[in-house]
């Protein structure tokens, strides 16, 4: 970490020594030309750029398995709630900061009234007017018919599938934690900034379901000696969460991760929930920078043969997904605990107690934990120099070479007699053109290659998000349509609280198993396919740019050949093969962000519509019986093909909407994001070549001005571009150990 941050301040310290350069050249007549704007606007970028880049690491894993125990630890205190709540799938993101701070950000109005209206669909509760809609929680009248609704339903709702219900959940905590939100959700504004002694005080917020579900994001600023202010931790909440859109925002939250920690519990080991999640990230194929905890429970394991054992085949089973996993084995729960500073409770201390005595595990423990720290030091600075610090030192080092190749036509020039100033004058300009043209060529054949490619990307886009075999909404409506609903399952429900209840029951199984296949199917797939269009993009321009690249090295050469000539040393640009930047680096540096993978599915009033109707004339044909006092024989087989119809309904309303959600999605993704990356990829490209060609590009008028000037004013001029010179080696020389250094260290 001291190294990395060593090497960024020296990057920073050189890029205020080149602007102090260019403050001494533009204080002598004849020195400021166009160049030294482009060469000032590329040093303020890399500045700017390095104050905001940013490597996130996640640490995810199942509830309970000890997340926030494991970052508590790595960051030396207890900051995080341990044991938060499971309602809401919260990120909480931890940076550095000079003092404690927690910003907590509200979701608004809009979005909680979405999540109760959506999970209010079908609500089955006989006092809750299932066709009102525009429910707004700031109304009295609206909370109290809510708060109705659910006092209503029976046990048997608010326990469905051995777990208590989601929507139930959901909707409690909503009313709960109203009037401790109501004042703090600003329209405008919606966030609660928590400071100093204050700190703790986000805890009652993430660790409490009433509260949680209120939140839309959790950033805590911390001074610890792992995070700097371009490494970010995330505590991203259980992967086994029973909501499958939690597991979309967690999954949104990874596609702009660099590196993954994944917490298994040594207590339960792995288990089918986190192998369904590691699959699903096998899939988005992000699996490369990852590492495992086995975070370790000395109670539970009699001896170190027996942990031993589990590792065994923890690693064994990992290895099915991902070969050669590196897994690390330790408590995180035993290391905060011992190495804070705050007041051991007496539990705690007799706990501690109690492990110390096992040696053995211990011992084990604590070098494996050493390992961790060196493994993932060593990783995470190898994240930071590749995407943080080296793009920037490359561009920072083709500033520092056109300045002196500047400074050397300069001296050249000044030191000429009338015919060496002639012959100099004429041959810079002869190779500027060769320069210009090869710009030209560049710059039309990007234009030419952004059309083809642009016009393959839309069709491949196209077809991937098709409706027919093959394309993904082709197999979401295949999905929906073959469904299988087991009638007979909910014949229990349709006896014993009626049929409303049991539509109620249906859709949202329903819709659950929809969820689960849209985030565990569809996004990963979805993920892939980005990804291989981000891979197209580069490898595309890469072809297209290469033979250019290889022209203009050619043509700098020769430029440096025909100048060398005239006793002005060559400058290093030609020598450098252009590198195009990675995909993730263009998407940092543009602000691309993906659509999210959390496909809300907010179905439409039209569903309930549909299936009340349907409903309404089964209950009439009800209600003529009982006037009547008949009952039909054949009752209990009308009531499931009452429900037989509304599924029918209910499937070919969710078609209609996953229709034009992915409509939506498609669009999103090929305009916002896909063709967007494609530009922003040509204009770094463009702009990299640009800066290479700067220092080709000389004003030669302001040239023949100062070749005409006094002796006096030529011999001043002079003495500064010597000091220029002796100022521009020493940065040059200075690149070029950075660059050793950042070698070595990545190579180490």
């Amino acid at each position: 970490m001291e190294k990395y941050k060593s090497i960024k301040n020296q990057i920073l310290l050189i890029k205020r020594d080149l602007d102090r350069l260019f403050d001494a050249a533009e204080l002598f007549h004849g020195l400021a030309e166009p160049a030294f704007s482009q060469w000032r606007r590329t040093c303020n970028a890399v500045e700017e750029q390095m104050s905001e880049d940013v490597v996130r690491v996640a640490v995810v894993g199942a509830i309970k398995s000890g997340k926030s125990s494991f970052i508590n630890a790595l960051l030396g205190a207890d900051y995080l709630k341990r044991g938060a709540g499971v309602v809401t799938s919260i990120v909480t993101r931890i940076r550095g900061g000079d003092d404690l701070r927690a910003t907590l950000s509200f979701k608004a109005w809009d979005e909680v009234n979405a999540d109760i209206e959506q999970a209010l669909v079908l609500f089955p509760s006989s006092v809750w007017d299932a066709e009102r809609s525009g429910f707004d929680i700031r109304r009295t009248s609206d909370r109290q018919a809510l708060a109705d609704a659910l006092n209503s339903v029976g046990g048997d709702w608010l326990i469905r599938n051995g777990r208590r219900n989601e929507n139930g959940v959901l909707l409690a905590a909503y009313l709960e934690g109203y009037s401790r939100i109501a004042d703090l959700i600003d329209p405008e504004t919606a966030v609660e900034v928590f400071k100093g002694k204050d700190f703790q005080r986000h805890q009652e917020f993430v660790g409490s379901d009433y509260l949680a579900v209120y939140l839309q994001d959790v950033l805590l600023g911390i001074k610890a000696r792992l995070l700097e202010d371009d490494v970010e931790l995330a505590d991203c909440q259980g992967s086994d969460s029973p909501n499958p859109l939690h597991l979309a925002m967690i999954q949104d939250y990874l596609l702009v991760t660099h590196f993954i920690i994944y917490v298994i519990s040594s207590r339960t080991g792995l288990r089918q929930a986190d192998i369904r999640f590691l699959t699903m990230i096998k899939k988005m194929g992000i699996m490369g920078n990852m590492i495992f905890l086995i975070n370790t429970d000395f109670s539970e394991h009699e001896s170190l043969p027996d942990l031993e054992a589990l590792i065994e085949r923890t690693r064994r089973d990992l290895s099915i997904i991902k070969p050669e996993p590196a897994v690390f084995t330790f408590s995180a729960l035993y290391h905060l605990l011992r190495s804070t500073d705050m007041q051991l409770n007496e539990r705690d201390r007799l706990r501690v107690g109690q492990w110390e005595a096992e040696t053995e595990l211990v011992s084990f423990a604590e070098k494996q934990r050493r390992r961790f720290n060196a493994f993932f030091g060593q990783h995470l600075a190898d994240q930071r120099y590749r995407l943080l610090l080296g793009n920037h030192l490359e561009r920072i080092a083709v500033v520092a070479s056109g300045l002196l190749h500047w400074v050397s036509i300069h001296q050249e020039l000044l030191t000429s007699d009338a015919d060496g100033v002639r012959k100099l004058l004429s041959g810079i300009k002869r190779h500027q053109k060769k320069i210009i043209h090869l710009q030209a060529m560049v710059k039309t054949t990007l234009e030419g290659a952004l059309q083809s490619v642009r016009g393959d990307l839309k069709s491949e886009t196209d077809r991937f998000f098709d409706d027919r075999s093959g394309g993904i909404l082709g197999d979401v409506i295949d999905f929906i349509r073959h469904y299988e609903v087991s009638y007979s399952a909910y014949q229990e429900h349709i006896a014993s609280a009626g049929f409303n209840h049991c539509l109620y029951l249906v859709y949202q199984d329903f819709k659950q198993a929809l969820d689960a296949y849209m985030t565990e199917t569809v996004n990963p797939r979805v993920v892939n396919f980005i990804r291989e269009r981000e891979l197209q993009i580069r490898r595309h321009l890469e072809s297209t740019v290469e033979p250019f690249d290889e022209m203009g090295r050619g043509s700098l050469k020769s430029y440096d050949h025909g100048i060398g000539e005239l006793n002005i040393p060559a400058g290093s640009s030609s020598e450098e093969k252009f590198q195009i930047p990675e995909a993730e680096i263009i998407r940092q540096r543009s602000g691309l962000i993906l659509p999210a993978a959390q496909m809300s599915l907010r179905y439409s009033a039209r569903i309930k519509t549909e299936v009340i109707v349907n409903y309404g004339m089964f209950s009439v044909v009800r209600l003529a019986r009982k006037i009547f006092k008949s009952k039909s024989a054949h009752e209990d087989q009308e009531v499931v093909q009452a429900l037989r119809r509304s599924v029918k309904r209910i499937k070919r309303e969710m078609e209609k909407t996953m229709r034009a959600s992915f409509l939506d999605y498609r669009e999103n993704i090929k305009f916002q994001y896909i063709l967007r990356l494609l530009d922003a990829f040509s204009g770094n490209i463009y702009q990299s070549l640009q800066e290479r060609f700067q220092s080709y590009d000389a004003d030669l008028s302001k040239l023949s001005e100062l070749a005409a000037g006094s002796h006096d004013e030529k011999q001043r001029v002079y003495e500064a571009l010597r000091e220029m010179k002796a100022g521009g080696n020493d940065v040059e020389a200075r690149i070029t150990a950075l660059k050793n250094e950042m070698s070595a260290s990545v190579d180490g």
